[in-house]
């Protein structure tokens, strides 16, 4: 059944000759909705009607406080519908859009503001400090997007007039976009109304990429062209509705896909990949549904390829049904999406279509369709724009491309284009112009790769401020040289890799390190890789990929990975030798590895291995994580969890990438710890199956949001309030024994007792110290008989208002142990399952006036050296003010050594230390925290009654 929904090339649209006059056109969409947002998880609809009326009052207000025509304005915030808003007033109004990227430095953003000269400033709260910082001499015209009580918001500065547009011309500056290149400070690139529109026309009008009626989800930043010209100025023009997701975080974005109803998801690759990944991570168990799923998707794959028919549409249907129902298209650009990636995306029942271009072309030069089922090419240029590949090497050549019908026509009537020589081997012209007209049969491809050059209405005119680098963008007849490399297959293009970026090795051997990179993916330990040439030999540096049982094998693991993948590749290409960094690899806010940097972070890994030393530094700074990850911290529990780690581990160099298994010694119990600190910082928990799946701190961040989001958060804190967080099959441990287990329990006591006073000659040592009333014993623990040992030393009275905390694969490990652990009033510590309701255990015992045992090690100690105190019970000691007994147990291990389950007969004693306060505590001990200080001074306390039986001190 043909559907009744014409392409956008069928529908009938008004020329709009500059931006401003698009603008205009927003009033023939009338009440449609323009800005689905979310505020709260609810969505929030803007009407097109609304959009207009601000746009044109905003334009109005900015004119009267003194907006001139040519001004800038720099747009510093956050993604929002006021964001647009803002953005339209200014070319509304005559002036330049400045949009900014919020993540770039000081000293970029400070050479940003003086080169474009801006005046006038959207910002939002942290934008509004770091330009008084960067440049607080230079007074901007600053008006608030994000707080509607502020005195410089937006909304205070609006017209009671409705403006007058300003009369612009199509070549004439619309937006200054700054690229983050790989090298310098960033360079302006100015794009006319004509620039853009050219692209507006091209993609969205003639080829019908979109459909009347189509709701996009756009989860990229603004500030870069390829989303604010083509998925918010390319909609609005079309009247189609922008769905902007709460945060740029997985759980907000597939929400956003639902609530939304979103048709068309425009997006990175690095946001497909994930995509994919979700999807097939719920086919991952049991094994022989994972393998039914990758032999659907091949199976789908090959039916594709060999019969063009989609059988992933109907096969897939359900899944794609439980993600997004409604989701029809997959758009992407800002990088090459792999070959792989998309065919797995399509063999899903989706339409993926791609675009490649650059800043510098408004952004797009060519675009592949759906329906192009060429997926290792980026598709054909677009309508309008000439692109060719002309060789470049230590000789100039000529060059190569394809030609579509009638370009050799335009090119003899324009006289703003001018003719190439002839091919030398073809002895033809080779040219590709996007055309909508019908073809000619193109002349045999040239598989030898060239630079990748483009003519066309949507090339800038040249860098701001930049005359030098502008002549060198663009050869003598006016090509503008991208940088790229590539070559045609028919009319494809295909890209194959950066000019700037190739290695050349001795012999003449070129290499494109990116595709060397791709193979090494998802190798055993290599989480990241970059490829480089240094001392005349082919290097890669690894951050690696590792888990708790690889940890102190990592050279080995990497070594075997780079290894295996290199037998298999001709002798040049193979990595003689490898560096491991802890950092991540420094990229730019597209992703892109800036490699200039690549050897000088090789010698300093290099160098640390030789000498011993570690990498630690300080936390990665937020402006210089990558999108999506700045993105996770507007998540303010994501926010809040940063901010706390950061604080935790100041020196261990702490990034997205961290381990926290590896990099920052965090093993099983130390977990429970963290948890409860996480969980009195933000109010989330995060269970045992969350925390098998975190490797990085960036997962750590996903998990507490999902948690969050999941409704798992609760208020309070679970040292203060306990009872909020115990379950009720929990809340048993702490109910009153009745007679018959009272009596059974004073029985077990005394014969406990008498077995060890008798056969072990138990010697309670200043048990006087011992005060009236509420304790909390911290015992060493070197043997499994030390909780009857120091039963054995305490009174019947003490013991019938004492809790012992005991640890779930042990103490309560099976039925008999239970029983038993619940007549001695045991509580169970799960390190594994619900780490803070453990603790909260604990604390719900302190706060009945009851006293408690803690063995604050955690495990036993096999050499009988006293282990490090985990911070546990000092999180609950730093909120109940109860007298502590440090107690070192001497003689237990040798009574019942680790691996013996026969008593010995040797002589035990319990040497009670002098009872101590918490507040004492945290003044003597060493630590970040309160937790850490009480833990670390009770330690030296039991260090110190251990001297004390060792020695007579």
């Amino acid at each position: 059944m043909k559907s009744s929904v014409k392409p956008a090339s069928e529908q009938k649209q008004a020329p709009a000759a500059t931006l401003v006059s698009l603008i205009d056109g927003l009033e023939q969409h009338g009440q449609r909705p323009v800005f689905l947002h979310f505020e709260k998880g609810k969505p929030v609809e803007l009407e097109y009607s609304e959009l207009l009326h601000y746009v044109r009052r905003l334009a109005a207000g900015l004119a009267e406080k003194g907006l001139k025509t040519g001004d800038s304005v720099l747009m510093l915030a956050a993604n929002s519908p006021q964001w647009v808003i803002g953005c339209l007033a200014v070319l509304y109004a005559g002036g330049v859009a400045v949009p900014v990227d919020p993540r770039h430095g000081d000293e970029a953003l400070a050479h940003i503001i003086t080169d474009s000269g801006a005046k006038w400033a959207f910002c939002d709260e942290r934008a509004q400090e770091r330009l008084h910082k960067v440049l607080p001499e230079r007074r901007l015209h600053l008006l608030r997007l994000d707080d509607p009580n502020h005195p410089k918001h937006w909304k205070k500065a609006l017209s009671r007039s409705k403006a007058t547009p300003f009369p612009a011309d199509a070549e004439q500056r619309a937006i200054l976009f700054y690229t983050s290149g790989t090298t310098g400070m960033p360079k302006g690139v100015p794009l006319s109304h004509e620039n853009i529109l050219m692209q507006i026309d091209s993609v969205l009008v003639k080829l019908g990429l979109l459909k009347k009626g189509d709701r996009l989800l756009l989860p990229l930043p603004f500030y870069h062209v390829y989303p604010l010209d083509l998925a918010i100025l390319g909609p609005l023009r079309m009247g189609l509705t922008i769905i902007m997701p709460k945060s740029l975080t997985g759980p907000d974005i597939v929400h956003a896909l639902k609530a939304g109803r979103a048709t068309v998801l425009v997006a990175v690759p690095g946001l497909l990949r994930a995509l994919y990944a979700g999807i097939e991570g719920r086919f991952k168990s049991p094994k022989i549904l994972a393998s039914l799923f990758a032999i659907t998707i091949a199976w789908c794959k090959i039916v594709r390829t060999v019969t063009r028919i989609p059988l992933g549409k109907i096969v897939f249907k359900p899944v794609r049904n439980a993600f997004a129902p409604t989701l029809r298209l997959l758009c992407s650009g800002g990088a090459l999406l792999d070959a792989d990636l998309a065919a797995n995306l399509i063999a899903l029942g989706w339409d993926v279509a791609v675009g490649y271009g650059l800043t510098e072309t408004a952004p797009l030069l060519a675009v592949r369709m759906p329906n192009n089922y060429d997926l290792a090419s980026v598709g054909k240029p677009i309508p309008g724009v000439q692109v060719r590949t002309k060789k470049i090497d230590l000789k100039e050549e000529q060059a190569e491309s394809t030609e579509s019908a009638g370009a050799r026509e335009k090119e003899a009537s324009d006289p703003r284009k001018v003719n190439l020589a002839a091919h030398p081997e073809t002895d033809k012209e080779i040219l590709v112009e996007g055309n909508n007209g019908v073809e000619k049969a193109a002349p045999k491809a040239n598989p030898n790769e060239g630079e990748i050059q483009a003519r066309g209405p949507n090339i800038f005119a040249g860098y701001l401020n930049l005359p030098d680098k502008s002549a060198e963008a663009f050869d003598q007849d006016g090509w503008f040289k991208t940088g790229d490399l590539g070559y045609f297959a028919g009319e494809n293009l295909r890209i194959t890799g950066r000019a700037s970026t190739t290695i050349v090795m001795e012999g003449g051997k070129k290499i494109q390190p990116d595709d060397l990179e791709r193979k090494f993916e998802d190798r055993p330990g290599i989480r990241e890789i970059a490829i480089l040439k240094y001392d005349r030999k082919l290097v890669a540096l690894v951050v690696p990929r590792l888990n708790a049982a690889e940890k102190g094998k990592g050279d080995e693991t990497i070594s075997k990975s780079i290894s295996q993948v290199s037998s298999s590749l001709p002798s040049y290409l193979r990595i003689s030798d490898f560096a491991v960094t802890r950092q991540p690899l420094p990229r730019t806010n597209l992703g892109k590895l800036k490699r200039h940097e690549l050897e000088e972070l090789y010698e300093k890994a290099k160098s640390a291995k030789r000498s011993g030393q570690s990498q630690s530094t300080a936390p990665m700074s937020i402006d210089s994580m990558s999108e999506a990850d700045s993105s996770l911290l507007q998540e303010p529990v994501a926010q809040q969890t940063w901010q706390w780690l950061c604080e935790k581990f100041p020196n261990s160099g702490l990034t997205m990438d961290s381990s926290p298994q590896l990099d920052l010694n965090i093993d099983s119990l130390e977990w429970m710890n963290l948890t409860l600190e996480m969980q009195e910082r933000t109010g989330v928990e995060i269970g045992e199956e969350a925390i098998a799946r975190i490797e990085t701190v960036r997962d750590l961040l996903r998990e507490v949001i999902d948690a969050e989001h999941s409704g798992k958060r609760i208020e309070g804190s679970p040292l203060t309030d306990p009872e909020k967080f115990i379950s009720e099959k929990q809340a048993r441990w702490l109910r009153p024994l009745a007679k018959w287990q009272e009596d059974m329990a004073r029985a077990f006591y005394r014969a406990n007792r008498r077995l060890f006073q008798s056969y072990c000659h138990l010697e309670p040592v200043d048990a006087e110290k011992i005060p009236e009333g509420q304790v909390v014993f911290i015992p060493n623990h070197s043997s499994y008989c030390d909780a009857f040992v120091l039963a054995a030393a305490l009174d019947d009275k003490r013991l019938r208002n004492t809790f012992w905390a005991g640890w779930t694969g042990i103490a309560f490990g099976n039925p008999l142990f239970r029983a038993g652990s619940r007549l001695a009033k045991g509580i169970p510590i799960d390190a594994k399952g619900s780490l803070v309701s453990s603790l909260a255990l604990g604390a719900a015992v302190l706060k009945r006036g009851k006293s408690l045992v803690w063995f604050p090690e955690g495990e036993r100690t096999l050499t009988g050296k006293l282990l490090d105190f985990k911070p546990g019970i000092g999180m609950i000691l730093s909120k109940h003010e109860v007298p502590i007994v440090p107690v070192y147990l001497d003689g237990a291990r040798e009574a019942l050594p680790p691996g013996d389950f026969r008593l010995h007969h040797v002589k035990v004693r319990v040497i009670f230390g002098d009872p101590v306060m918490p507040s004492q505590l945290k003044e003597e001990g060493k630590g970040n925290t309160d937790n850490e200080r009480i833990a670390d001074a009770l330690r030296t306390r039991v260090q110190a009654l251990s001297r004390r039986a060792h020695h007579g001190n």
